[in-house]
């Protein structure tokens, strides 16, 4: 409900009326327009229906897990390895896996997506020194657009560099492989990625593989859902 200005009378009556009127707004508040908090470059707006909106340089960081149903069917696909309550896929070199999001409508647009493996190796650093190095080959798709699938518009590759595998055995670990640039997405994209373990540019393999058991994108949110 919307509250009334105070009355200006001494009316006992409508005062007390009036303060019945506060008691039931303050229990569930409507303000035409919604509500903004916070300053002129930097505020959060509620709308009537629940919905939030940030604004100027109002943003959010959100994690999120990628599908990976596709992971263990590449061309070349990695070993399923299961441990405890954990189950992943062991890459050898060359081993490659296909992974796939639709950007939620909390996106702000124009920003970037971050992609980050997680993963643990049987093996310590010292043993050998190892290093690691994975790629990954990207398209975004919008939906009903002219673009067919094999042939998307915008596309790019992902490169984590020669990565020192951890100085602890099977220690979960992150390797971040870089963003997808916000210019290259709009709403509601699809975005698909071919994920592949790749020869070191210099350095040593480890014995063991890594294992990777999920995959997380960060992504710049500017609102919390859309209005129904």
């Amino acid at each position: 409900m919307n509250l009334r200005p105070p009355p200006t009378t001494n009316n006992l009556v409508a005062i007390r009326a009036w303060q019945d009127e506060l008691y039931r707004f303050l229990q569930k508040p409507v303000f035409p327009g919604g509500i903004t908090v916070g300053g002129t470059s930097n505020y959060g707006s509620f709308a009537n229906d629940g919905e939030l909106t940030f604004g100027g340089t109002g943003r959010v960081l959100n994690k999120r897990g990628f599908v990976l149903d596709g992971i263990g069917k590449g061309a070349t696909a990695p070993t399923l390895v299961r441990l405890s309550n954990t189950y992943g896929y062991s890459f050898t070199i060359n081993d490659d896996g296909y992974m796939s999001l639709s950007l939620p409508n909390i996106w702000a647009l124009g920003t970037s997506v971050q992609v980050k493996l997680h993963y643990y190796i049987n093996e310590a650093y010292a043993t050998a020194n190892g290093e690691i190095r994975f790629t990954g080959t990207w398209g975004a798709y919008p939906h009903n657009s002219t673009e067919v699938v094999g042939a998307a518009t915008h596309t790019g590759t992902l490169d984590s560099g020669d990565v020192n595998i951890p100085a602890t055995a099977k220690l979960f670990s992150m390797i971040n492989m870089g963003t997808i640039a916000g210019a290259s997405l709009s709403a509601d994209d699809c975005i698909f990625i071919l994920l592949k373990r790749v020869a070191l540019v210099g350095g040593n393999n480890p014995t063991a593989e890594p294992v990777i058991i999920h995959v997380q994108y960060v992504l710049t949110g500017d609102k919390l859902g859309d209005a129904t």
